[in-house]
């Protein structure tokens, strides 16, 4: 008998669903999170996340305002949204399903969002170095090369500890969004052209030690 173990891992504007699901494999699972907003302009994202792999985006679907829109490329996930909380459900479950689980939540605007990332055909963002050296005190410098058909581009940085979730450090606009820029801490700038993003870190400390992925919304 096989035993798919399933993670539930929570973000910021989003609380419960802390707990880890041990279930068999063909059983079926709803892991449900709560949340809280001022907005009415609410997307609830899904995302999920294999060992030694950056997080994988299953879904999205809007919910007060937005109720009704939603984006499910996997037809097999399932998901439902109320004006305080959201559910996933994953049928006949299998190995491949392991996994750290997130629920995120994405206001409409520029001060809350939680690794909103959503892409469209002909849309790519990929790494142009896998690994970086620099000692402590250095400054170093990130660089992602992206192509995408629109010019309504957001472009984000994040970054994530051993055993921790993905964190938020900067968003910053592009083509015609070009000098929109939402950032959180003063350590970090970026810069963005039409097809590359650059992230640099100033006076490297031993905590800024990460995995930093970088991703793309097609805002169109």
């Amino acid at each position: 008998m096989i035993v798919s173990y399933v993670h539930c891992w929570i973000l910021r504007g989003t609380q419960g669903c802390t707990e880890i699901k041990i279930l068999i494999e063909g059983e079926s699972v709803t892991l449900s999170c709560s949340y809280t907003a001022t907005s009415d302009y609410i997307y609830l994202y899904w995302y999920r996340q294999h060992c030694n792999q950056g997080p994988q985006f299953i879904l999205y679907k809007g919910a007060r305002s937005y109720d009704g829109v939603e984006h499910i490329p996997d037809e097999r996930f399932k998901s439902t949204t109320s004006r305080d909380s959201t559910q996933l459900t994953i049928p006949s479950l299998t190995i491949a399903d392991t996994a750290i689980y997130y629920c995120m939540l994405y206001k409409n605007s520029l001060d809350k969002n939680f690794l909103s990332v959503r892409m469209s055909a002909g849309d790519d963002i990929s790494s142009d170095q896998l690994e970086y050296f620099s000692r402590q005190g250095e400054s170093v410098t990130l660089s992602c090369s992206y192509t995408a058909t629109s010019d309504y581009i957001y472009l984000y940085w994040y970054r994530q500890h051993s055993n921790q979730g993905p964190q938020f450090i900067l968003c910053e606009g592009a083509r015609a969004y070009d000098g929109v820029k939402h950032s959180t801490d003063k350590q970090f700038k970026s810069a963005t052209s039409r097809d590359s993003t650059q992230l640099t870190i100033d006076s490297l400390i031993t905590a800024v030690t990460a995995i930093y992925y970088c991703a793309l919304r097609d805002a169109q």
